[in-house]
């Protein structure tokens, strides 16, 4: 498994076809995993053999939410509507390195914590939905 932390960038296309960022991201990570064949191993059948199978990948982030939704490009409600709605969007995440990974997703979970009335704390976790694309910086 590999976990890189950077910066998420919901490409969140409303209605209007224009594309919105979510800001205010306190910490983003993006998670790759091989699943397995197991097996014996044809040359010495005293060993296990492992072979990868297929690649899945998820993303998520924490984000600090001002409750005026007037201030945000996606509101609370909006990933809301994502979650509830099962709505399939693309997003990208910007490793350390410069790469750049695009991807589909879905809302897998929305959790909303509020100490006061004035910033909410919203982590999502989102699930990949096919190939992740990586553009590599040169």
């Amino acid at each position: 498994m590999t976990r890189l932390i950077g910066t998420l960038t919901f490409n969140f296309d409303d209605t209007d076809s224009v594309e919105r960022d979510l800001f205010a991201i306190k910490n983003s990570e993006l998670q790759i995993s091989n699943s397995e064949i197991s097996g014996a191993d044809p040359t010495d059948i005293s060993w296990a053999y492992s072979v990868p199978e297929l690649t899945e990948w998820s993303a998520s982030a924490t984000v600090n939410m001002e409750v005026d939704e007037g201030v945000q490009d996606i509101t609370q409600s909006e990933i809301e509507e994502l979650a509830f709605a099962k709505t399939e969007f693309p997003i990208d995440f910007v490793a350390p390195t410069g790469t750049v990974y695009s991807g589909t997703v879905f809302v897998r979970t929305f959790t909303i914590s509020s100490a006061d009335q004035v910033i909410q704390e919203i982590r999502i976790e989102l699930q990949g939905t096919g190939i992740l694309t990586p553009v590599f910086v040169t």
